[in-house]
């Protein structure tokens, strides 16, 4: 059954979300007029709770929770012009702060999971649906660093992804 959360403190497009535990983060989009945010919310206890600002807008990015740090993959990057993104923003649960780390392919409509630790950045675009990618990559916290795996079965973007039973599952997107 279906049920209503409070809304978001205020309305976004091409935001970001992941879980962890019974909390939810939304970081970043667009938001009236098309403006770029940099804001970062929790929902936990029933209520949104502001946690600190991004370093920078981000919108059309990918989102996920990993050994206790928040990562926002991909993305345009909207805090010295509208381009994709070359870094990753990390929260830190914990100590609330942001930093960065190196990020995947440069692109858009991306989609990001996480499982085993690691940060999974799926699919994208570069800027348009005939510039969508097939990519796969994964990001070890550990060594600081994006390997490439074997493509996704199709170019697309706009896609979702789950973890499920141990499996990542990609569903839907935009095909050219």
């Amino acid at each position: 059954r279906w049920r209503r959360l409070p809304a978001l403190p205020a309305p976004i497009d091409h935001g970001m979300a992941a879980g962890r535990g019974s909390e939810l983060y939304v970081v970043g989009g667009y938001g009236p007029g098309a403006a770029a945010q940099s804001s970062a919310f929790v929902l936990r206890g029933g209520r949104w709770r502001p946690l600190a600002s991004m370093p920078a807008p981000r919108a059309a990015a990918g989102a996920a929770v990993a050994g206790g740090k928040l990562y926002v993959v991909g993305g345009v990057s909207l805090g010295l012009g509208n381009r994709l993104a070359e870094d990753a923003l990390v929260l830190d649960l914990q100590t609330g702060s942001w930093s960065t780390v190196p990020g995947p392919t440069p692109r858009e409509h991306l989609a990001a999971v996480s499982a085993g630790g690691v940060v999974y950045a799926l699919a994208g675009r570069l800027d348009s649906l005939e510039s969508n990618l097939d990519l796969l990559e994964v990001f070890s916290p550990e060594a600081q660093s994006w390997t490439t795996l074997a493509p996704v079965p199709s170019r697309r973007s706009g896609a979702g992804a789950a973890l499920a039973k141990g499996l990542i599952v990609s569903v839907g997107g935009e095909a050219a």
